[in-house]
């Protein structure tokens, strides 16, 4: 009830002393007089509110405006006095003290009036009562789910143990899917390791043939070259040969030529004349070359061409002439100075020895005559004579044996000529 705002029990209205201190109702804003009756070694912050609600502390005086009698402000500053209140300013703090903790305790601004803290407490009895409806409220619906709940935990379970059992099928067959895939995991590793050999074969391999590879491409490269060199040589040698072929060795080794009237072979002269004199020295140096390319050029046209009554024998200075098959008694192709005897049987050898060479000389122009339709020789040759020229030196003017030895030269060269085409 309002009394237990602030009305002690046990006291009366005859007792109380009531301070001359004014305060407002935090309502109404009525003037307020306090009942200071609480005892002076009351402790603040362990006697209030020990139930939860605000004790007896103070009276609320609606009629508080009134002023006091002058024996009621007597009797209270005596009975002041007598509590051992040192001041004024002590009682005020005490009040303010009081106030202050019933504001927070109540969550309401103090102090208040009679009529205002019943209307609080009605207030409060309301809220207290719909707390009260929605309590129940909240109790109905949390019995309802805790039903529900109920129900649907029953029917979770039924659910999860159709899940399980769902479940434990499932691992089964994965469990089996994993050792067939472990098994198959075992068969790939073997094949694996397997190719990895295979591999490393490969890689031995491999290496094995580029370093046949490289080596044989070296060989090649290095046969490349060589054939390349030996190519080239084969080119100059027959660029070399091309001018060999085209080159007149016998024309260069045995130059044919004249110096005046004599016919000259190698620059050495054949035959005399009164007014030029030849020594048999160059004579027969003459004869020798002379022997010598006729010789030779027999022997290019072998084995088509022999000699069939003589054979040359060139030696130099010192040349014969012999018979097939008669070689001792071969015929001396040179001369020289001595008596009259001597040179009357050397003369009639050399005379024959020379006519002998003609013989030999007609031979192998009549061979390329028959080889070839458009060579002749330049002079005929019958016996001793070539052109009506005799070519012996006994019984004959040195003009005349010169002049047939001129012409023996000539027909050599024409031969000479011939050979060079036929190679």
């Amino acid at each position: 009830n309002a009394e237990s705002w602030g009305i002690f029990r046990g006291s009366s209205s005859a007792n109380m002393n009531v301070t001359s201190e004014l305060l407002f109702c935090q309502k109404c804003r009525q003037p307020l007089a306090i009942d200071d009756d609480l005892p002076q070694e009351f402790d603040f912050n362990q006697s209030l509110f020990v139930d939860g609600s605000m004790g007896e502390s103070f009276v609320l005086l609606p009629n508080a405006g009134a002023a006091p009698s002058g024996n009621k402000q007597n009797e209270t500053t005596e009975d002041t006095a007598g509590r051992d209140f040192s001041n004024y300013h002590d009682m005020v703090s005490r009040a303010q003290k009081l106030l202050s903790l019933a504001s927070e305790k109540t969550q309401v601004e103090h102090p208040l009036c009679l009529e205002c803290a019943d209307g609080v407490w009605e207030a409060m009895e309301r809220q207290l009562e719909e707390a009260e409806s929605d309590r129940d409220v909240y109790l109905q619906t949390l019995e309802s789910l805790e039903a529900e709940f109920a129900a649907s935990t029953n029917q979770n379970e039924l659910s999860l143990d159709d899940e399980d059992r769902a479940l434990l099928e499932e691992e089964e067959a994965l469990k089996a899917k994993l050792k067939e895939l472990q098994l198959e995991e075992t068969q790939i590793q073997t094949e694996m390791k397997e190719i990895e050999e295979k591999e490393q074969e490969l890689s031995v391999t491999e290496k094995k043939y580029w370093e046949e590879f490289n080596q044989l491409e070296y060989d090649m490269e290095t046969q490349e070259e060589e054939q390349s060199a030996l190519t080239q040589k084969v080119e100059l040698a027959s660029e070399q040969l091309d001018r060999l072929k085209k080159t007149n060795v016998l024309n260069d080794v045995f130059h044919i030529w004249h110096d005046g009237h004599f016919g000259t072979i190698n620059d050495l002269r054949l035959g005399r004349l009164p007014s030029q004199p030849v020594s048999w020295d160059e004579l027969n140096a003459a004869w020798g070359q002379t022997c010598l390319l006729l010789a030779t050029m027999a022997k290019k046209c072998a084995p088509n061409f022999q000699f069939s009554t003589y054979k040359l024998l060139p030696m130099g200075s010192f040349s014969k002439i012999a018979k097939i098959g008669d070689e001792k008694n071969a015929l001396e192709l040179y001369g020289g100075d001595g008596g009259f005897g001597r040179l009357f049987y050397w003369g009639r050898r050399f005379d024959t020895a020379m006519i002998w060479f003609l013989v030999c000389l007609k031979e192998l122009g009549e061979f390329a005559e028959g080889l070839d339709a458009g060579f002749r020789l330049p002079y005929k040759i019958d016996g001793d004579k070539i052109a009506d020229v005799s070519i012996k030196l006994q019984f004959n003017q040195d003009e005349k044996w010169t002049k047939a030895l001129k012409y023996m030269l000539t027909s050599l060269k024409w031969l000479l000529a011939w050979c060079t085409r036929q190679s």
